[in-house]
């Protein structure tokens, strides 16, 4: 694809094409987010990042519409964009305290926030290959609930005992030969083995045949990929109005668990509605029921056999956090905050990757294909004390709708196989007729 200089008259209107196509990355996608196991037993919605179900949450635009290529990304700024989230704003702040205040017998990771703590021991276990029960000690399934009963804070295992060294000798090693920068990590030298790698693998490759040199070519511009990527999405269709979009999927997790404990992570089949700048609705269909989740302007709600109830703020926000994973463009970030890396190969695929560092903890890489100049990944890695926590989304088999192209199949994963997901779409539609109605809280079933 021949790329079209940014100072040049299609250049500039791809790029106002883009910022334009920021009003749909927030209001033309939706999702929903419930844990099915929650203390009082009933439903309450999760955030995407590591649970069980995705969250989407719309945008607000005067215009009513999904999106308008006549808008900027500045217009987002304004009042009449007020449910819109900037994905480069801190979140929420949120108490977590220091994981020693928490669990018992912690040593070397004090400080590290609580919330990061099974996150970070994922990807520990990832690092080296193993389970929980590599290092620590479980006393067997809980009768009540069949779920295991962990006695994390034991020492009985030497194994838990040599993790602990390991740690320290790769904290020392960043603090004293990179200055304090996250360089080094397990998977480093484990590469996914309990064994250390010391062994190149073999036939070396000769870098002295022709073809094996490493070519260093000009690369295009942050401002370029992103045109070709609106491009792509859009294609001829970036004036136009999106009014709905209407989403069938069915959600699969993996390992295949089907015990009583984990029906919670059986194929889910979803219906998302998304009507104008402001309401959405989500409908689940699980192995304990339907669950209905929707936001109707500044109001959300979810809904279950147990009755409805509204969101709080704090929750609707959240579920506003969540909402890239279904726009038609996945992402807000301008040309300025972008940093070209490089030409990298994803599967059968050359990308093109781009990075942004939203927060001084956070990174996000995008990876465009550098023949379609679609996005194939998002990678976000949030640093922590001792490895970062990798967050991604691969979007597969791009399809036409109405002049749009949309992923048919979204994977999400993180440091748990088990939370990997899915999402197989049956159906997309747009611009089709939504009742308003179906946005609001049933009101003779309110708690």
């Amino acid at each position: 694809m021949e790329r079209p200089k940014p100072d040049s008259g299609e250049g500039k209107t791809i790029m106002s094409k883009l910022h334009a196509g920021v009003v749909l990355l927030i209001l033309g996608l939706a999702g929903a987010g419930v844990e099915l196991w929650g203390k009082s037993g009933a439903f309450r919605p999760v955030a995407l990042a590591g649970n069980e179900m995705p969250a989407g949450a719309p945008g607000s635009a005067s215009s009513g519409h999904l999106n308008r290529a006549s808008k900027s990304f500045d217009v987002m700024k304004s009042s009449s964009f007020r449910m819109l989230v900037d994905p480069l704003a801190p979140p929420p702040q949120t108490i977590d305290k220091p994981v020693e205040q928490v669990r018992k017998n912690i040593q070397v990771l004090k400080g590290l926030p609580d919330s990061q703590l099974f996150p970070l021991m994922n990807v520990v276990g990832d690092s080296l290959g193993v389970h929980c029960d590599y290092c620590h000690v479980t006393q067997g399934p809980d009768p009540a609930t069949g779920r295991d009963r962990w006695s994390y804070e034991r020492d009985d295992k030497p194994a838990k005992g040599r993790a602990r060294e390991m740690m320290k000798m790769v904290l020392d090693i960043n603090k004293t030969s990179f200055g304090g920068n996250q360089l080094v990590t397990c998977y480093s030298c484990h590469r996914g083995t309990t064994r250390v790698q010391q062994v190149v693998p073999l036939p070396p490759v000769d870098f002295t045949l022709p073809g094996t040199e490493r070519k260093r070519a000009a690369l295009p511009t942050a401002e370029q990929l992103l045109n070709d990527y609106v491009k792509s999405v859009w294609g001829q269709n970036a004036g136009t109005n999106l009014k709905t979009i209407v989403y069938k999927l069915v959600v699969e997790r993996s390992q295949g668990r089907t015990n009583a404990v984990w029906q919670q992570i059986l194929p889910t089949t979803q219906e998302i509605m998304i009507k104008g700048s402001d309401k959405y609705l989500v409908r689940i269909t699980t192995p304990q029921g339907v669950i209905t989740q929707a936001v109707n302007g500044s109001v959300g709600w979810i809904s279950d056999n147990k009755g409805s109830r509204e969101l709080s703020a704090a929750e609707v926000e959240q579920l506003k956090r969540n909402a890239l994973l279904y726009a038609a463009v996945k992402m807000v970030e301008q040309p300025a905050q972008m940093t070209v890396l490089g030409l990298e190969k994803l599967g059968d695929r050359d990308a093109y990757v781009v990075s942004v560092t939203a927060r001084p903890q956070t990174t996000t890489k995008y990876f465009f294909d550098a023949q379609t100049g679609l996005l194939l990944r998002k990678l976000t890695t949030t640093s922590t004390l001792l490895a970062p926590l990798p967050e991604q989304i691969d979007y597969e088999d791009y399809r036409d709708v109405g002049g749009v192209k949309f992923p048919f199949t979204i994977r999400t994963s993180e440091g748990a196989a088990f939370v990997t997901r899915t999402r197989k779409f049956t159906e997309v539609k747009i611009n089709i007729s939504v009742d308003d109605a179906v946005f609001k809280m049933p009101a003779n079933q309110k708690q």
